[in-house]
């Protein structure tokens, strides 16, 4: 890891990092495209001024396996292209050096079958 000149680390870094739901070279009968190719992404862990962050997008674009890949979801060639800086500093404490438990998804999906609609519903409640 280099050395973090005088600054925080970045919470997430991802350089040129392809991710995929199953492994590339894994035997399937359903497709296994990249989730994202060659994605470069960095979140930084402190700014002058305050940053408010949101994700959007039409229906079924990625949105939420984005944010999954944010919170160490999914897995990344090469495993080297995503890491977390700032989770591994002294800031953190130790419970929550791990990505999963650090980084929470907030969403308004139900988890149900009902599709879409649902979806709908609850994010405009």
């Amino acid at each position: 890891m280099r050395p973090f000149a005088g600054s925080r680390p970045p919470i997430i870094r991802i350089a040129n990092g392809t991710f995929y739901r199953h492994h590339p070279s894994a035997a399937s009968a359903h497709p296994n495209p990249p989730l994202f190719a060659h994605l470069d992404f960095e979140l930084p862990s402190h700014s002058p001024e305050p940053h408010h962050w949101c994700v959007v997008g039409p229906s079924l674009s990625g949105k939420t396996t984005l944010l999954q890949i944010l919170r160490g979801q999914h897995l990344c060639f090469p495993p080297t292209a995503r890491s977390f800086p700032y989770l591994a500093t002294e800031h953190v404490p130790h419970r929550l050096r791990n990505p999963q438990r650090a980084i929470q998804y907030v969403g308004f999906d139900s988890g149900s079958s009902l599709g879409p609609a649902t979806s709908a519903y609850l994010s405009a409640r």
